[in-house]
């Protein structure tokens, strides 16, 4: 659950985005995840991050969708790594000629 102030802020796709870097970071060739299908939101962001639909891989009685995203030959930086900071700041590109 989101709080109500929070929705909106993008934050869902950040934790996602952190999420696949670190599992390409680690060596996974894929993310699998599975959602209830009154989560529309959050299906939408899935599918707009390139998850795709997969047949059925446990039994959660309270899923009704499975959706994987192949990492292959996704570098670091397209999944997101180095565009934040761990306190989730943006960081900014070194100015030439300064330390």
């Amino acid at each position: 659950m989101v709080a109500p102030t929070a929705r909106g802020l993008g934050l869902g796709r950040r934790l996602l985005t952190e999420l696949e870097a670190r599992a390409a970071a680690s060596g996974s060739d894929a993310i699998r995840l599975e959602t209830n299908g009154t989560l529309i939101e959050a299906i939408a962001m899935y599918r707009s991050c390139g998850y795709r639909e997969v047949p059925a891989f446990n039994d959660e009685p309270y899923a009704q969708l499975w959706l994987e995203k192949r990492l292959d030959g996704l570098s670091r930086a397209a999944a997101g790594e180095g565009r934040d900071g761990p306190d989730g700041r943006r960081r900014r590109a070194p100015t030439p000629g300064r330390r």
